[in-house]
């Protein structure tokens, strides 16, 4: 059942927007939550100077999961974050504990 969706948007070279939309399901919502619970304890400089000194995404992904022996979609879940929120997310545990209960009351809701 899709009862919630989130936007992600993206603006091509020719200055349009193509918008993704994905459902937000109870397996979305523990998804996240277990992707919120393993960046919460990596280190911010690292994490930034791994991604600074990457050549792509693709090494900049390689190289995260490598060092912190990460799974690939907990490095995608970093690299797809805006800056402000990586530094929001990463080695935060107050503020993850508190989107980890957001999280968890949005499933409340839906299902």
């Amino acid at each position: 059942m899709k009862l919630f969706t989130t936007p992600n948007t993206t603006t091509l070279e020719d200055g349009s927007i193509k918008v993704n939309v994905q459902a937000i399901t109870p397996e979305y919502i523990e998804n996240h939550i277990k992707n919120i619970e393993a960046v919460e304890k990596l280190d911010i400089n690292e994490v930034i100077s791994i991604i600074r000194g990457s050549n792509n995404l693709d090494e900049a992904n390689n190289s995260l999961v490598s060092r912190f022996n990460i799974t690939h979609q907990i490095a995608d879940f970093i690299l797809n974050m805006e800056f402000a929120e990586v530094s929001e997310y990463v080695g935060n545990e107050v503020f993850c504990e508190a989107e980890i209960e957001r999280w968890n009351a949005l499933r409340e809701i839906i299902q």
